[in-house]
This record gives C-alpha cells, sequence and structure tokens, in this order.
C-alpha cells in the first residue's frame, strides 16, 4: 500500500476525526496488500505517539523512502516482521536499522465518508 498525505485536518460528514494525540495525521492509501481490512482509496488516522503491539496495523516508513500499511507481527534480533492482510502478498522483513518510523493506525475511514477542508 502506498501513502499519500492528505493533511491535518480531517472530517467525516463535517464532523472532525477526534485523537488525542496532537501530532496525529491522515494518509490515504493506494494498493492491496491490505485488502479487505483497508481498501485502496481509503484513508488512515495516523497516531504516531500511541504505543503500538503485535497484530496492529502501523505505518512504516524506510530509510529508503518506502512508506507502507503493514500489521506489526514481531521485532526479534533485530528484524522487523510485517505482514500484509491479502495473502497474495509475502511477510516483509525488515532490519530495525533499516527503518526510520513506525506509527500506529488509530482509525480506517471509508473513502465515500471523507471530506476535505
Amino acid at each position: 500500500i502506498r501513502l499519500s498525505l492528505v493533511g491535518s485536518e480531517m472530517c467525516i460528514r463535517d464532523r472532525r476525526i477526534h485523537s488525542d494525540d496532537p501530532n496525529a495525521y491522515g494518509l490515504r492509501v493506494s494498493g492491496d496488500s491490505m485488502h479487505p481490512r483497508i481498501k485502496n482509496g481509503e484513508y488512515v488516522l495516523i497516531e504516531p505517539n500511541k504505543a503500538f503491539h503485535a497484530g496492529d496495523e502501523v505505518m512504516v516508513r524506510t530509510l529508503d523512502g518506502q512508506a507502507m500499511i503493514k500489521e506489526y507481527i514481531y521485532l526479534r534480533d533485530g528484524m522487523y516482521r510485517f505482514d500484509s492482510v491479502n495473502q497474495n502478498h509475502p511477510p516483509i522483513h525488515i532490519h530495525q536499522d533499516n527503518v526510520t518510523k513506525i506509527h500506529l493506525v488509530g482509525g480506517i475511514l471509508k473513502s465515500s465518508r471523507f471530506t476535505e477542508e
């Protein structure tokens, strides 16, 4: 899933999406690696100051600039494992030195309900 920033203001039917994380932001996703959980064109609420645990969806940014939404599985012996929901995409193993950010996905927003202000 590729990501693009949609801005700091997110609304659903004229109501703001609440997050108690002051650094929360939204991203639009493209791709099918997390389908059917997160579909192409949907938006995710990213909460960078929240803790994540095994089984949580996270946004991962790598040293080479790649950004992806994946399921966090573990960090073991310096290697992260991230999975896709779509079984056509194999697990990804990335050395911790190659990861610059891991932020929690705090919510999934259906594209038909998203409006920009």
